[in-house]
């Protein structure tokens, strides 16, 4: 028992001693260099698909109209009177008209000159789309029946007013001209309403497009709604 007593109090002692010999703390050493950069860690898994980010955008088909044919002023005017045999449009509803934008697009055809042939231009027909959201009016062309020539007085053409749209009302409006560029056409001279509708049968076609509101911020803030292939391809529109 003696002996572990000593034992310890030598322990202290020696302890004691270490302790009353330790020097300053020193400054630190300087720092090491960059350890090597480790391997590139396992790729993720992918997230899930974004949001097109598609507005809520309501459209309609491309339709014709259905014309009604009146020549009761042809033998003063030389025109034959369209107006559509229906005016409802199930699209222009009170809310569309209250709360959205809504684009009326027209496609039709015009004439352009391609090449020169004995002095006297030549044209083509070429299919146009034309923004009418605001009004306007077109003029569509067609060959006239039985020419085989193309030059201008080879067409004649039907001039279009779009003025008139409301809730479940849209009537685009008009007459076909029994001239073409001032001098009359033989071929188009007191003919039935089953000939002139013929004319028009194809063409002009609308198509509207309604945006309602509360979307037309981010990419719809950019668009140019004037320019038909440019509204497809951002609202990502199907003929």
């Amino acid at each position: 028992m003696r002996i572990q007593l000593r034992l310890l109090c030598l322990t202290l002692v020696a302890t004691t001693l270490l302790n009353a010999c330790k020097g300053p703390t020193g400054d630190p050493g300087p720092q090491g260099g960059t350890g090597l950069t480790g391997s590139v860690g396992a790729s993720g898994a992918a997230g899930p698909t974004g949001d097109l980010g598609i507005p809520n955008v309501v459209y309609s088909e491309w339709k014709t109209v259905n014309w009604l044919v009146s020549d009761t002023d042809f033998e003063e005017t030389g025109k034959y009177g369209l107006l559509p045999t229906t005016t409802a449009n199930a699209l222009f509803t009170k809310e569309a008209i209250n709360t959205a934008a809504i684009f009326t697009y027209v496609k039709y055809r015009a004439i352009q000159d391609s090449v020169v042939v004995g002095g006297l231009y030549k044209y083509k027909l070429v299919e146009r789309i034309s923004n009418v959201s605001n009004g306007g009016v077109i003029y569509h062309y067609f060959k006239v029946p039985g020419r085989t020539d193309a030059t201008d007085l080879d067409y004649g053409y039907a001039y279009i007013r779009v003025d008139r749209s409301g809730e479940n009302f849209f009537s685009p409006n008009g007459y076909l001209d029994s001239y073409a560029f001032g001098r009359l056409v033989p071929e188009l001279q007191k003919k039935s309403a089953e000939f002139v509708r013929e004319l028009v049968k194809d063409y002009p076609q609308f198509r509207h497009v309604i945006v309602y509101q509360g979307t037309k911020g981010g990419r719809l803030a950019t668009i140019d709604w004037s320019r038909y292939d440019e509204v497809k391809q951002i609202l990502q529109l199907k003929d």
